[in-house]
């Protein structure tokens, strides 16, 4: 009995010492996991083409990445904290305030076609599509933006379009004779 006792007086602290221990190393496990997961995450929004750009739901730019310094030609540390609508060239309807505005009443933002400008002063035509960002609890506490550069695109269609025109008014000249 007496040795029992002194095994139990032993055992349990060793024990609680191990259970601490194993739960520790379950909790490092989950946090390395996630930290794991994020940084995936974060290659992958850094590794777009595409124009990704994080904002407030007052349209003030708080992420940006290595796409969007590509096609609009501005470095993160130049942006971070303006107005997404320094974007939008003057004479051009800013398509950003109808969009976080029904993002913010819970709305989806349709994809929209707008125009925007690089740094050098360049007109591009962008694709845009528009998401919330929802924290923990679910609220809306900000937008994501995946803004996509098709002016080659819409360029080409001019050119095929004119193409088409002109060989349906030659066709019509050969019709007519």
């Amino acid at each position: 009995a007496q040795y029992r006792q002194r095994y139990l007086d032993l055992a349990l602290p060793l024990a609680k010492v191990c259970f601490m221990a194993m739960s520790n190393a379950r909790i490092q496990e989950a946090r390395k996991h996630s930290e794991l997961a994020l940084r995936r995450m974060a290659r992958i929004v850094e590794s777009s083409a595409d124009a990704i750009i994080g904002k407030t739901l007052a349209g003030v730019i708080v992420s940006w990445n290595r796409g969007a310094q590509c096609i609009y030609g501005y470095a993160e540390n130049e942006v971070l904290g303006r107005h997404i609508s320094f974007l939008t060239p003057r004479g051009q309807p800013d398509e950003m305030p109808r969009l976080l505005r029904n993002i913010a009443s819970g709305q989806p933002a349709n994809q929209a076609e707008t125009v925007w400008m690089t740094k050098t002063g360049e007109r591009l035509d962008v694709s845009l599509r528009v998401s919330a960002i929802r924290d923990d609890a679910g609220r809306i506490v900000g937008a994501s933006s995946i803004a996509r550069d098709i002016t080659a695109d819409k360029r080409r269609v001019e050119r095929e379009r004119r193409s088409l025109e002109a060989q349906l008014q030659q066709s019509q000249k050969l019709e007519s004779v």
